[in-house]
């Protein structure tokens, strides 16, 4: 603000206005590069482990990298759809890399579910039949031999789930150098008599990728579609295996929620796993859903444990849970992974409610805008802020540091406004969106102004940079021209002397009991000015025309007439003359609303 300030000085109005919106807009732009690429790098793709006997894998990892998109897999769901996914990433994982071998240690643990590979591919490597059947073989058959084992232990242990048995399937492929060489078709002929199923359904687990060959060539082009196709079957199979027994877990553990003893961390990592799930392979319509019902949960074991402790507000939300940290003040709607509460969870750290609520909002609100539900994350974002920030006051002022509040919000719905302002959303969702966005900068500029005379520069720097700019959107301030006869004092003025708050009229303004009270207020207000008379317009309103005095007219049953007429403030503060703006542009009838301080008329 202060650069926009300094910036403006030497301008005029309209350039200041100007300027002012060129660097907002560049803010917002910057603001959506930030939080997409801070989620971009937590991203989490299937893994496949690659299991590599005979060294080869440097020599193939180019090759795999160029194939981690595999196209319409069908998953089927519990609730009995399918979905198609278009495109899934995947990536390859060798099994000596030290994340596999950090999950490995927990692999049964429901909450590492869905970090395991969903498939695993054994490369092996050989034109020697006899060095084949030496060195390789018995390696390749101890190690199926032990993914068979895996699978007994999981029908034999109690306390597992019995549905994790089922292990992720595998195949093999057989990497030559040269078709030609007559040892490689020996070694690939054993491989496959020795390990393919010769019992059930016909199932083919082996393959040959022969390096020497071009990338278009028939037996590459063959090599790959039956790599491609094997994996996709084999991430099908592990998904609907594990979703299936993610649910009985969740449903497990959500019946057991009234018990005592009963851990809300233990549940959020179970159920957040079923939503990282989700997410992985991109059904992000349920991932929203864990993610609503899992914030519900919450809300829920909070009121319970106060209804059952007996306990008061206070008591129940200690002065701890909500001792404040460096940033905190800076809001994290749109950024789930500022706090690891996950790894909080494992380590049995305590999870505050300012941590979790803003979580739990920003893992819904960034799904929204991957699958483009701007106006929904719109009023779920309006709504989110007006009723966390009740909460963060109900804590008291005392616990909290200076500003605090005024602080979070403005950068809340500045965040939320950087989002909603993307310029790939269709242009048939804008025109809603505005009314949204202007609620948003009247905010932002409602909590700006009390940060600055918090800090005793609001009143120093305001003359230099017309407080209009703050108002409205700033691609509406290159499109209109101010209006030159209002007076900048004249709007400050009337903005010290309004009795409540732009916040507290906000609030009130918030159930729609409330917005139709209000909107009934103003077309009796509206119908009362017409009904004045019209032939001395310099004259003031008269008594008779208050809001609310006259009885409704006919234009009532007929809808809004487009007319709007506004008392014009004069030089000196005081309300003026009656003014039509049915002819003039939006922002001059805004200026003239705010400065006869009557926001909502």
């Amino acid at each position: 603000v202060a650069t926009m300030a300094e910036a403006a000085a030497p301008r005029g109005a309209g350039e200041a206005c100007s300027l002012a919106g060129d660097v907002v807009e560049v803010e917002q732009a910057r603001t959506r590069e930030m939080i997409e690429g801070t989620n971009r790098k937590h991203e989490r793709r299937m893994a496949v482990a690659i299991e590599d006997l005979s060294n080869v894998w440097g020599q193939v990892k180019k090759l795999f990298a160029g194939k981690q998109t595999l196209e319409n897999i069908t998953l089927n769901l519990l609730n009995g759809q399918a979905r198609v996914i278009e495109n899934l990433e995947i990536r390859y994982v060798p099994v000596s890399d030290p994340e596999l071998e950090s999950i490995s240690q927990h692999a049964r643990s429901s909450v590492n579910w869905f970090r395991n590979p969903y498939a695993k591919v054994f490369l092996v490597a050989s034109e020697d039949p006899a060095d084949y059947k030496k060195s390789i073989r018995p390696r390749l058959r101890e190690l199926i031999d032990k993914e068979a084992s895996k699978a007994v232990a999981g029908q034999g242990d109690s306390e597992s789930n019995p549905l994790m048995c089922h292990i992720p399937p595998w195949f093999i492929v057989h990497v030559v150098q040269s078709m030609s060489l007559g040892g490689s078709k020996k070694v690939f002929f054993l491989i496959r008599d020795e390990f393919n199923p010769r019992t059930g359904k016909k199932l083919d687990r082996c393959c040959q990728l022969c390096l020497s060959d071009s990338p278009n060539s028939e037996q590459s082009l063959k090599s790959w579609q039956f790599i491609k196709t094997t994996l996709a079957d084999s991430l099908k199979q592990t998904f609907e295996a594990r979703l299936q027994a993610y649910c009985a877990e969740v449903r497990t553990l959500s019946l057991l929620r009234q018990t005592s003893g009963w851990s809300f961390a233990h549940f959020f990592l179970v159920k957040g796993s079923l939503a990282h799930m989700f997410e992985n392979v991109k059904i992000h319509d349920e991932a929203i859903r864990e993610y609503y019902e899992l914030e519900v949960i919450y809300l829920e074991n909070l009121s319970r444990l106060k209804e059952e402790e007996g306990c008061s507000e206070d008591q129940l939300y200690s002065p701890e849970s909500w001792d404040m940290e460096e940033g905190d003040e800076i809001a994290a709607i749109f950024d789930p992974n500022r706090k690891n509460l996950r790894q909080m969870c494992r380590e049995k750290k305590g999870l505050r409610e300012f941590d979790v609520r803003q979580y739990l909002f920003a893992k819904r609100a960034l799904l929204m805008c991957r699958t483009g539900q701007f106006l929904e994350l719109a009023k779920l974002g309006q709504s989110f802020i007006s009723l966390f920030v009740r909460r963060i006051r109900s804590v008291g002022q005392d616990r909290l540091p200076s500003s605090f509040c005024e602080a979070w919000v403005f950068t809340a719905c500045q965040q939320l406004a950087s989002m909603l302002s993307d310029p790939n959303i269709p242009e048939r969702e804008r025109g809603d969106l505005q009314t949204i966005l202007a609620d948003l900068y009247l905010y932002s500029h409602a909590k700006l102004a009390k940060l600055g005379e918090s800090h005793d520069i609001y009143e120093k720097n305001s003359p230099k940079l017309p407080s209009k700019s703050f108002l409205v959107s700033p691609s509406a301030i290159r499109h209109h021209k101010l209006s030159p006869d209002i007076d900048l004092k004249c709007v400050e003025n009337a903005q010290r002397e309004r009795e409540l708050s732009f916040e507290e009229t906000l609030v009130g303004m918030e159930t729609e009991s409330a917005v139709a009270v209000a909107a009934e207020e103003a077309v009796l207000a509206e119908e009362a000015v017409h009904s004045t008379s019209t032939s001395s317009a310099s004259a003031a309103l008269p008594e008779s025309s208050a809001p609310g005095s006259t009885t409704p007219s006919s234009s009532h049953s007929t809808g809004w007439s487009g007319r709007i007429d506004v008392p014009r403030c004069s030089q000196d503060g005081e309300k003026g003359s009656v003014v039509s703006c049915s002819e003039e542009s939006d922002i001059v009838v805004l200026q003239r609303v705010l400065a006869s301080n009557d926001y909502f008329s």
